[in-house]
């Protein structure tokens, strides 16, 4: 079976010091009917409120973490649903997102740059996060 090179954002794979990425993950809120997906691997940037949304190209703001999922009250059929993804304008009001905002994480990247057309794949931490990832959220984000 061939190679499958696709973007997939970033995914954590261990922690500084060499320690297996075991999971761990924080639960922050998505406003109800936030109008844009949110998919694993994106970064996110906490907002005045204390939710998270996708963070913008070029933000000032600063990246909490990297989103990995979500869980919420499906407001069509009532059923408590997880998903890997935000569906963009989910109407419901108890949205928790899971974030990975260990800044001890080491990341794999790999991103598609349409304007290019390559791929590129890098190695980022949280812990060295604020001009790293403000460099590398258009690349992801693309």
């Amino acid at each position: 079976m061939a190679n499958k090179d696709a973007a997939f954002g970033m995914r954590p794979v261990k922690r500084i010091g060499g320690t297996p990425y075991t999971g761990g993950q924080s639960r922050y809120r998505i406003a109800a009917n936030y109008g844009t997906a949110i998919f694993q691997g994106d970064m996110v940037a906490q907002v005045t409120g204390g939710g998270i949304e996708v963070h913008a190209d070029g933000g000032t703001v600063p990246i909490v973490g990297v989103f990995n999922g979500c869980q919420f009250t499906d407001p069509t059929t009532g059923e408590q649903k997880f998903s890997n993804f935000y569906p963009a304008s989910t109407n419901a009001s108890d949205i928790i997102a899971f974030v990975i905002d260990d800044p001890m994480v080491i990341f794999e990247i790999s991103v598609t740059l349409h304007s290019l057309l390559l791929t590129c794949s890098a190695t980022l931490t949280l812990f060295t996060l604020p001009l790293e990832a403000q460099q590398l959220a258009s690349l992801v984000q693309s």
